[in-house]
């Protein structure tokens, strides 16, 4: 017996109308591009439909008694788990002042009654690529404010982790540094603890600056055993 396979809907739609027959069609027209179609024929049902599972987008007919789809949109619109669904008004007015009402209170289109099978699939395939773009650029945008956050923490236990070591190095008597000798028989102190003030009376920042500074102010009899402690300290 072979198993039978259903490619899964391209997106869940929501379509809101107080018309049994305009239900019906774009039902109809949705599920024939491969869309899953929920109906709902009031403002109410329409919003209880979407708090029970939120669809990818909504179609939504303007004039309805009891609540407008103006109504509906504003409330959708008013609430963080609904207002990024898109909203497409559909309308039997050609007005201008209705379909900029639908843009001011959250609707991305307007389709006008009666309405062709192909403008509604090429205004709803537009919507939900826009709004599978928008959710990709969000997740990007969280992803990269996470690392952010990550960098900031590791560098302010780094500090703190710095000033430590800082604090320890000043608190001791012997000479601390961190030095770096380079192939070409170069040297560079990347630190220097201020005991050496009192080892060799030269400043900290002298001798990180200009390593060569030390070799000047250590005894010729001892300048070799000081070379070769270098040396030893970073291989």
């Amino acid at each position: 017996m072979n198993d039978l396979k259903t490619d899964a809907p391209k997106a869940n739609l929501l379509v809101v109308d107080d018309t049994p027959v305009n239900l019906q069609l774009l039902s109809k027209i949705l599920t024939k591009q491969g869309y899953f179609a929920t109906t709902a024929s009031s403002g109410p049902t329409a919003l209880n439909t979407v708090q029970t599972k939120p669809p990818d987008l909504i179609l939504l007919d303007v004039m309805m008694p009891d609540m407008d789809g103006y109504e509906v949109c504003k409330q959708l619109k008013a609430e963080a788990r609904t207002r990024d669904i898109p909203i497409i008004f559909l309308s039997a007015s050609h007005q201008t002042q209705d379909k900029v009402k639908a843009f001011a209170v959250g609707g991305v289109d307007y389709i006008t009654k009666p309405f062709q099978s192909a403008e509604v699939w090429a205004r709803v395939e537009t919507h939900l690529a826009l709004r599978h773009l928008q959710k990709h650029l969000q997740e990007k945008n969280d992803q990269l404010y996470n690392e952010i956050v990550e960098r900031r923490k590791a560098e302010t236990a780094l500090q703190q982790s710095n000033n430590r070591y800082s604090n320890l190095a000043q608190s001791i008597p012997a000479m601390i540094y961190q030095y770096v000798l380079y192939p070409d028989g170069s040297q560079k102190f990347l630190y220097v603890s201020p005991a050496c003030r009192q080892v060799y009376g030269l400043e900290p920042e002298a001798m990180v600056e200009n390593g060569v500074l030390i070799n000047q102010n250590v005894h010729l009899d001892d300048s070799n055993a000081l070379e070769k402690s270098l040396a030893a300290a970073v291989n």
